[in-house]
C-alpha cells in the first residue's frame, strides 16, 4: 500500500494529467517547438531579437511580429511551465531542460 488515501491518489493523478495537458498545449504551436529546439542547441541564453530572427528564417512573419508574439504569447506560456527563463531587463531567454517535454518534442519531430 502506498499510504495515500484514494482521494490523495486521485488528486495526484489529476495533477499529472493537468501537467501533461499543459505541456501538450505549450508544444501545440510550431513557434514554441522551434524555439525550444533552438534553445536546446545553445550553450547559453539567447536574446529576444535573436530568437525572433531564428523563427523568421522559416516563417513569413516579420522579425518584429515574431518578437511581439514571443514576448506576449509564447514566452509567458513556456515560462509558466518552467521550460524557459526570461529576463525582462536583458531580454535573455534561457532554456530549462525537462526530459518529459523533450520526449514529447522527439515524438512530434518523428511525426513530421
Amino acid at each position: 500500500m502506498s499510504g495515500k488515501t484514494r482521494n490523495e491518489e486521485q488528486a495526484a493523478m489529476d495533477g499529472d494529467r493537468a501537467g501533461v495537458d499543459a505541456a501538450i498545449d505549450a508544444l501545440g504551436h510550431r513557434h514554441r517547438r522551434q524555439l525550444l529546439d533552438h534553445l536546446a542547441d545553445q550553450d547559453d541564453a539567447i536574446d529576444l531579437t535573436e530568437a525572433a530572427h531564428t523563427l523568421a528564417a522559416s516563417d513569413r512573419l516579420s522579425v518584429e511580429d515574431l518578437r511581439f508574439d514571443l514576448y506576449h504569447l509564447h514566452l509567458p506560456k513556456l515560462e509558466g511551465l518552467g521550460l524557459v527563463e526570461f529576463d525582462e531587463g536583458s531580454k535573455e531567454i534561457r532554456y530549462r531542460p525537462d526530459v518529459r517535454v523533450e520526449a514529447l518534442l522527439e515524438t512530434i519531430d518523428e511525426w513530421w
